[in-house]
């Protein structure tokens, strides 16, 4: 890995604000983290998010030596408004899907911790998603991939 590429993941990792379960308070454009099970609001859009859940977690564990990178999936609900709540599963495998697009938002997921231990399982309140909700490009619609 490159020095500058090391340095990147370095910042976007201490980047999240810790959100708070049952109606924490996100930015729009800045990092937040939820545990599974926790929501956040950006109330200034009207735009809420929650973790549902961590489907799966294939993701190669820290000291074993893996010939792919893996794939862990977060579920999550985006809601604006009143409106019913619209689920996604963000991948964290580059050659997957990290963000979806709905009604004019963007939510991409930018790190899933902790990371994989050989010989732990973990469990779904062990997980912590760093999440960024955006305005995306285009006229709002259904979900966009």
């Amino acid at each position: 890995m490159s020095i500058l590429a090391a340095l990147a993941m370095l910042i976007a990792g201490g980047a999240c604000a810790v959100g708070a379960t049952g109606g924490g308070r996100a930015s729009l454009g800045e990092p937040f983290e939820l545990r599974v099970g926790e929501s956040a609001r950006l109330e200034t859009e009207g735009v809420g998010v929650e973790l549902v859940a961590v489907a799966s977690d294939s993701r190669c564990p820290d000291g074993v030596q893996c010939v792919w990178e893996g794939d862990a999936v977060a579920r999550v609900a985006l809601r604006i408004g009143s409106e019913a709540p619209e689920t996604r599963e963000l991948h964290t495998a580059a050659r997957e899907q990290g963000a979806a697009s709905h009604r004019g938002y963007t939510v991409r997921l930018v790190r899933l911790d902790p990371p994989p231990v050989a010989g732990r399982i973990l469990r779904q309140e062990d997980y912590r998603a760093c999440l960024v909700i955006t305005r995306a490009d285009g006229v709002p619609g259904e979900w966009q991939r």
